[in-house]
């Protein structure tokens, strides 16, 4: 797992890795029931007490690390272990809900597909509810409408862009 923080000032990006390395760890470990073995640990930032390193992760990091990431190996092996509390009734559970929700995201279309679309357009603007109407030559009211028909609201589909566009990776 690699952090990488070089466009941070130092002493926040220090932290944020090892908040997050730490918090990853952490998860990892109440996940698998156990500690994953380390392979190693690679950070950008000047030497410190390797002591309280060892003990979070069980190796000596290596400071100064080329690349100004912060990276955190686990030993390839400890992949194939099997989740202690895996149930094959929870995953046939998630499996089928993430079936849903593909499927209802490929059957989109009609008024809340291209409010979307006018949506994602105007993001920078702030996409006012009136210049996506205006787009689609109706009033606000009536979009209002066609939108609570469709079973959603603007409001909601103006979030749901908003958390896909922050979700979206840099260009």
């Amino acid at each position: 797992m690699a952090l990488d923080d070089r466009d941070l000032p130092a002493d926040v990006g220090r932290f944020l890795a090892e908040r997050d390395l730490s918090a990853i760890w952490t998860v990892l470990r109440e996940i698998a029931g156990g500690a994953p073995r380390v392979s190693s640990v690679d950070l950008p930032y000047p030497a410190a007490d390797p002591a309280a390193y060892r003990a979070a992760f069980g190796v000596r990091p290596r400071f100064d690390a080329p690349g100004g990431r912060s990276e955190l190996r686990l030993d390839a092996a400890w992949m194939d272990y099997p989740l202690p509390q895996a149930n094959p009734h929870a995953l046939a559970l998630a499996e089928t809900l993430c079936r849903d929700l593909v499927a209802a995201r490929r059957s989109r279309s009609g008024i809340v597909e291209q409010v979307r679309i006018l949506v994602a357009q105007r993001l920078a603007a702030g996409a006012p509810m009136a210049d996506v109407a205006t787009a689609l030559g109706q009033s606000e009211r009536s979009l209002r409408r066609h939108l609570a028909e469709a079973g959603t609201s603007y409001r909601a589909l103006l979030d749901e862009v908003r958390r896909g566009a922050a979700e979206e990776p840099p260009r």
